[in-house]
């Protein structure tokens, strides 16, 4: 869905926007940024929002198009999601572990994740990363790249 959306945006956005630029946000997870032991599955669809927003948010793409690309990535949020978590998204093998895990985990209010989205959308560069964790707002400008690979 994210893939597809992100698509149809950046279509949308060259082709429909009245401004000078247009701007896509990526939700992603600190999940999506690190290893999380007790949801793989989910770390790993988290871990393609990454990739997919640092292939798009790049400086050439934004000069062609002028379409920034940010992403958020809160951490543990007060939501459903997280309640329900173990009925709709646990794989049965991992389910004592996410239990054990969870507690570790700092829990924030869903206000902190819209702040942190607020301020990404009207002050983050392209490709930047918004790290919504532990009711903290941090901006990473972009995140490294693990490869020295030809641009």
């Amino acid at each position: 869905g994210t893939v597809y959306g992100c698509l149809l945006a950046w279509d949308y956005l060259q082709k429909y926007r009245s401004g000078t630029e247009g701007v896509i946000v990526n939700i992603a997870s600190i999940t999506g940024l690190t290893s999380f032991m007790s949801i793989p599955v989910y770390a790993a669809t988290k871990h393609a929002i990454v990739g997919l927003s640092k292939s798009m948010g790049v400086p050439q793409h934004y000069d062609r198009t002028k379409i920034r690309v940010v992403t958020i990535c809160p951490g543990v949020t007060d939501t459903p999601l997280i309640s329900n978590f173990v009925t709709n998204y646990c794989l049965p093998a991992f389910e004592a572990v996410y239990q054990e895990d969870l507690p570790r985990w700092p829990k924030q209010k869903p206000d902190v994740v819209a702040r942190g989205l607020i301020e990404a959308i009207t002050t983050g560069t392209n490709g930047s990363f918004w790290v919504v964790s532990n009711s903290k707002i941090q901006n990473i400008p972009h995140l490294p790249e693990v490869l020295d690979l030809p641009k």
